[in-house]
């Protein structure tokens, strides 16, 4: 009977893989990545929902006015919206919300109301603002602003 155990534990010893052992930096590598597992399913689901509704993720500026440049006194009123590339980007581009608003302040009263009177120059001022949020949020290779949009663009004469 005790030759039948020793041939069973011996056979079943080689014939089944033995349990590797981790070592401590291996463990708290492994523990480090279950901890951040949470964050990245939850981005990734973000990212699938975005892409199974079809729906942009916007984040909003509040409406400002600008003084434009001149001797005419004319005044720019902008509402404008940023089409951002995750839920991520949108937490930063509110967070990062009143350094837009200065810099776009200070850029647009650089303009001439003659100047910004053309869907040309609206259309090269979008691009000028993405570049310039994407630099406040210092993003890095991804750009966090896909899209500048203005919803309200209005020149006031004095």
């Amino acid at each position: 009977m005790h030759l039948i155990l020793l041939l069973a534990t011996s056979l079943s010893a080689l014939l089944l893989p033995s349990t590797p052992t981790l070592s401590d930096n291996d463990s708290i590598a492994a523990a480090e990545r279950l901890q951040a597992l949470p964050k990245a399913i939850e981005e990734t689901r973000s990212v699938l929902m975005k892409k199974e509704e079809g729906l942009p993720i916007i984040g909003k500026l509040d409406a400002f006015v600008a003084s434009l440049s001149g001797d005419y006194g004319f005044l720019l009123h902008v509402d404008m919206q940023a089409e951002l590339a995750s839920e991520e980007a949108k937490k930063r581009f509110t967070d990062y919300a009143p350094k837009f608003r200065s810099a776009m302040i200070m850029m647009l009263s650089s303009y001439t109301a003659t100047e910004l009177a053309t869907p040309d120059s609206k259309e090269q001022l979008q691009a000028q603002a993405k570049q310039l949020i994407n630099e406040l949020m210092e993003a890095e290779e991804e750009q966090a602003v896909t899209r500048v949009l203005f919803t309200t663009f209005t020149i006031l004469k004095p």
